[in-house]
């Protein structure tokens, strides 16, 4: 397969390929956070590849991949709406794509059809935005069988959550019902554009910014009364009431062969502009974030493997210490205080229904458990587990180096790097979960090797012209 540069002219962008090319293609759908608002200036401002987006979205030829779309918030400098454009997740996701495939020559086109500050209802089948996602995954597959290549459909990057959560006090159990119709209407949709029969897969990112969003006060976990808890928990056990963040995983965690939760995004720095502290991402962050996509699709879509976050696997009481197995991607359990700022007790917090105890320290024991140390034998009943929920109350902002916000430290040692030099380690999810609890959707124990249980995991086929 032949490569192009930046300043191949549309004209002669046909003969830059070889007949046999399968282009993949990723279509990147929510909110803000999708297309990379306050992410300025881009830093991926030419292509290494021969990755490729729409010259306009949705309709539009196909030209090479770099950060195009101008910062549309002209009220938070140091963005320029005039001038500057904003680095969104589609360049690390394709380039990672790309740079971890076996002779680097895998062409991806990623269509970007989000829009900020949108809720689940203003992006659901029937709007304007969802109309066009499906226009756009037409036109890739026009446009490349025009040019003579192979189409192949490989997901839906789902990045979204924060208006749901701020604005609308959407429940954790109407998120993930929202959820699961998403996927259920991108599966018939998308099938019957692309011809595929394999199923269409959400991939989504956990909502790592709660504790900065909400004006009126932060949202609390069960059984703290420190101050007033805000609509999306009304002070129950039941875990429907967590909101968009919990839902997110237990989307995942109630149908994984159909989505693939990549992790969370309280690894990576926040925006510190007057206005929007915490919110947006900064230019790295999106970069990062887009690596980590890019190398979850690769594994999920293109090599058939399993869709393993670092999420718990069972969660036992002894006495006063509770054992917690988790899912572990690659390598070890390993808690990082450098790359994100130490959390209370790393990240995790014990309730029960009389507040009976809490945790005195968090061990690493095993590779793939932890210990956690209560001060004393619990009494009360329902005990949970939470993790990287908790975060203080009217935090200054999100991300790895704040100390208050919303995180953990706990992480695996996935050796994988990513276009950018990163480093993709997976970093725990969020959740809440009881004593008891046991999750064994994979069929096999050994890492490399897992696969899912249910339907096939492959996000897309090669469709032939």
């Amino acid at each position: 397969m032949l490569g192009f540069v930046v300043s191949l002219s549309l004209g002669s962008f046909t003969s830059a390929f070889a007949a046999t090319t399968t282009i993949a293609q990723v279509a990147t759908y929510g909110q803000s956070l999708s297309l990379g608002d306050q992410g300025c200036p881009a830093l991926s401002t030419s292509q290494p590849y021969s990755n490729l987006q729409l010259s306009t979205d949705p309709t539009g030829s196909l030209v090479p991949l770099v950060e195009n779309i101008l910062n549309f918030d002209s009220s938070n400098p140091p963005c320029n709406p005039a001038t500057d454009k904003q680095e969104s997740p589609a360049s690390g996701l394709a380039n990672t794509i790309t740079s971890l495939s076996s002779d680097q020559s895998q062409v991806v086109a990623v269509t970007r059809s989000g829009v900020g500050g949108t809720a689940y209802s203003g992006l659901k089948k029937g709007t304007t935005p969802y109309s066009n996602l499906l226009t756009a995954i037409t036109t890739v597959s026009s446009d490349t069988r025009s040019l003579g290549d192979n189409y192949r459909f490989l997901g839906v990057m789902f990045t979204h959550g924060e208006t749901d959560y701020q604005e609308n006090n959407t429940s954790g159990t109407a998120y993930e019902a929202d959820l699961v119709q998403l996927q259920s209407d991108l599966n018939n949709d998308i099938q019957a554009i692309t011809g595929q029969t394999s199923t269409v897969i959400v991939f989504l990112d956990q909502m790592s910014s709660w504790g900065a969003i909400n004006p009126s006060g932060n949202p609390c976990y069960p059984g703290d009364t420190s101050y007033s808890c805000a609509t999306y928990n009304n002070g129950t056990l039941g875990d429907s009431e967590l909101g968009v963040p919990i839902a997110q995983w237990e989307y995942f965690r109630d149908h994984p062969s159909t989505s693939c939760l990549i992790g969370p995004k309280y690894q990576y720095n926040y925006t510190s502009v007057t206005g929007d502290i915490g919110v947006h991402l900064t230019n790295a962050g999106y970069q990062q974030l887009g690596e980590l996509q890019g190398k979850f699709i690769k594994k999920v879509a293109l090599d058939g493997q399993q869709c393993l976050p670092l999420a718990p696997r069972s969660i036992t009481l002894d006495g006063a210490t509770v054992t917690v197995k988790f899912w572990v991607p690659s390598g070890s359990l390993t808690i990082d205080t450098t790359l994100v700022a130490q959390r209370a007790n790393d990240g995790f917090y014990y309730h029960d229904d009389s507040s009976s105890t809490s945790i005195s320290s968090v061990t690493v024991i095993a590779s793939d458990t932890v210990a956690i140390t209560l001060h004393q034998v619990p009494t009360g009943a329902n005990p949970r587990i939470g993790y990287a929920y908790q975060a203080t109350r009217f935090a200054s902002s999100s991300g790895a180096s704040i100390a208050g916000a919303p995180g953990g430290n706990l992480r695996d040692t996935d050796p994988t790097v990513g276009q950018y030099g990163d480093q993709l380690y997976d970093w725990a999810v969020a959740f809440y979960e009881p004593v008891g609890f046991s999750w064994s959707p994979y069929t096999s124990t050994t890492a490399g090797t897992l696969t899912m249980g249910g339907p096939a995991m492959l996000g897309g086929r090669c469709i032939a012209n």
